[in-house]
Parts: C-alpha cells; structure tokens; sequence
C-alpha cells in the first residue's frame, strides 16, 4: 500500500509540480515543524575566535526553540574578496567526550570546515541535539521505549531539520555571506537532515547528502530500522516511502553518495533510490543536476567522498571546475578551541528536548471524524 501511494504521489508530482508544495507542507508537518516556520528570536553569539593556517573559526550558540541551545563553529578563511558561497554542514553520530565533557559533534568534523574555509567558502559545522555541548536524549524510541515521543508527534529528526533551518537563519544574518549560494552536505545522520532541510528549505541552492537515505524496503523488509536512529524518521503520517523526499529536493543540484560496503545504507538501496531519483531529474530536464559517487569503504567519509562533494560544490555554487582543490586531511584546532560554552547555560532546557519542540509547534490532533479522515486520504 504504502508503494503505491508513494508512486501515486511522484506520479502527480510529475503531471502537476505544484503538487510538490502540499507535499512539502506533509513533510513539514510530519517533521513536526511549525506548520507556518513561524521563528522565536535566535539569541546567535559568538563567544570567541581562533585561526590558524589561513582559517579563523568562531564559537557560535543559537536557540532554534527558546532555551533550547545549539552549539557550531563557524569557519571562514582569513583572507576574503567579497561575498563568501556558504555550506552548512550537519554532524553525523561522532561524539567527542573527554574527562566527562562533551565537546560536540563538530570537534570530529573540523577537516570539513577547514577544507570548505580553504577553498573560499564560509562553513558552519553545526552540533546534533544529542551531541552537542549539551548532550541529550536522541534515541527514544529505538533504545529507550519512548514511544510518547511518536504520540506527541517528536522525532529527533524534526529538531534537527528545524535547527538547521535557523541555521540558515544565522548564516544570511552575516555580512561575509552570498545568501543566494548555500549549500548542505552531511554523512550519515548528517545526510539524513540534509536531504530533510534541502527538501523543505529553497534557501538550499546545491544538496550532497552522504549516507543518510534508505527506502521501506530497507528499513522493514530488509530490517535494518534496527540499526538506525530515530532521527532517519519523521512520524510517518502520510504513510510516505522516504524516496519521495528526493522528489522535494528537485530539480536542485543533487549530488548523492555512499561507500560500497556500507551495511547502515547498502548500496543496493542507495543504487535503488539513485535510479528512481534520476527518473524524476529526466522528466524535469535536469539529468545534468544529478550525479552519484560510491567509493571503497564501510560507513564512513571517505576522502574520495569529500573530494567529490567539494568539487559539486565548486561546480554549483562557484560555477568552477577546480581539478585540484584543497583537502584537510589533518585536525588543526584543539577541541578546547573549538569549544563554545565554559559553563553550560543555567536556563538550558536541552534535557526535555521532546516536551519542548512538540509544545512549541502546538500541534492539535484532528478533532472530528472528517479531519481524520482528510488526513488518512
């Protein structure tokens, strides 16, 4: 059933592309986002700097819901002419804890920022939720039985999204930035909320997702829901297989990736989604907006998979075609460095994440047999 509603749907996306905006409005709202993106303000601040080798880094915290803290670094290079292309780049599930702190996800991620700072472009590392400075709960459901987070209708998935959504916020507040070039790119966990953001957000102008997908077929029949996080799923509502989230994502500029002996994302699901996004890329007359890299390895980035996504980005958001860019293949700041809080915020409210961001999108169940009805066709 849920196959044929998901080909129902592409189908109708394909006659009639308008069709995509009440789809993206299903997305939004089985992420449990504000149903309107209405935004609180984000309190962004900078607590410090530091450069080395041509890049300055900055310690940045923002507040998506109120009291709810994200923590980033933002890396740029020293020397810049005009507007900088800005990427944001979404951690995967790395943590760094040393002594009992957590010193977030981005400490893991720094070769990313530096390699983009390097080759002229802004980069914002953003933490996760659930291994930031403030570390918390991610993985109610497939590890603690919280199944009230599905009743409220809470998914890590959906406060990642929204995070990265004023992420955005943040990156076009600052005057070093050309808003009309971002891009996204993230592996793994990182993949799966780039390709939720670059579905939901037209902001995005170039998308490569590493990792981060996989079908139904995968996830039930195959069974490898098991091995994933809560934040690969939005609360399933409309009964979506999850390759129509890259039907949201064109015509934009998709690079999609992955090793060959991934056993989280196999490469026959990747190869899977991969054709049946093509598909859809032809009939928009976009083909050449589509591209896919697999290279050797288990889950992890590779640097042939990085240098793969620098050179999309070179070619969509910069209009070049480098052969030879810039590859950071070494850690040049300390995690000390890259730290943003000395002390946690004593009004953090991190720890109830799930209360928090299902009570601030005030979600009413339906309230007669004919809205429930409306939201099962």
């Amino acid at each position: 059933m849920v196959a044929d509603l998901t080909k129902e749907k592409i189908s109708q996306l394909l006659e009639n592309p308008d069709s995509s905006k009440k789809l993206r409005q299903q997305l939004i709202e089985m992420l449990g986002l504000p149903l309107d993106l209405e935004r609180t303000p984000l309190h962004a601040c900078v607590t410090g700097t530091n450069f080395c080798n041509g890049v300055l880094v900055e310690k940045v915290h923002f507040q998506p819901i109120p009291r709810v803290y994200y923590t980033a670094n933002l890396y740029l290079p020293l020397e810049q002419q005009g507007r900088l292309p800005a990427i944001l780049y979404l951690c995967g599930h790395w943590s760094f804890v040393s002594n009992g702190i957590s010193y977030g996800n981005k400490v893991r991620y720094q070769r990313d920022g530096i390699t983009f700072a390097k080759n002229g472009y802004a980069c914002l590392v953003l933490d996760t939720v659930q291994w930031g400075e403030i570390p918390t709960d991610h993985r109610g459901t497939s590890r603690q039985a919280a199944w009230w987070w599905n009743s409220i209708g809470f998914s890590p998935a959906g406060i990642e999204t929204w995070a990265a959504i004023r992420a955005l916020d943040y990156l076009c507040t600052r005057a070093e930035i050309n808003t009309n070039r971002i891009g996204v790119t993230g592996h793994s966990g990182g993949g799966a909320y780039a390709w939720m953001l670059a579905a939901v957000d037209d902001r995005v102008k170039a998308v490569a997702p590493m990792a981060g997908i996989a079908d139904l077929e995968t996830h039930v029949i195959d069974g490898l829901i098991d091995s994933h996080c809560d934040c690969n799923f939005p609360i399933n509502l409309y009964r979506w297989d999850f390759t129509l989230v890259p039907a949201l994502v064109a015509p934009k500029p998709l690079l999609m990736g992955g090793t060959d002996a991934d056993r989280i994302f196999p490469l026959e699901t990747t190869l899977r989604i991969y054709r049946q996004t093509k598909f859809l890329y032809r009939n928009f007359g976009a083909e050449t907006n589509l591209s896919l890299v697999i290279t050797p390895g288990p889950h992890d980035e590779t640097l042939d998979m990085r240098m793969a996504v620098i050179l999309w980005f070179e070619r969509h958001l910069k209009g070049e075609y480098r052969s030879t860019p810039v590859l950071q293949q070494h850690d040049i700041f300390t995690p000390e460095q890259l730290k943003v809080f000395s002390t946690i915020p004593a009004d953090a409210l991190n720890y109830n994440v799930a209360g928090e961001f299902s009570a601030f999108h005030k979600r009413q169940p339906p309230q007669t047999l004919a809205e429930l009805q409306e939201v099962l066709t």
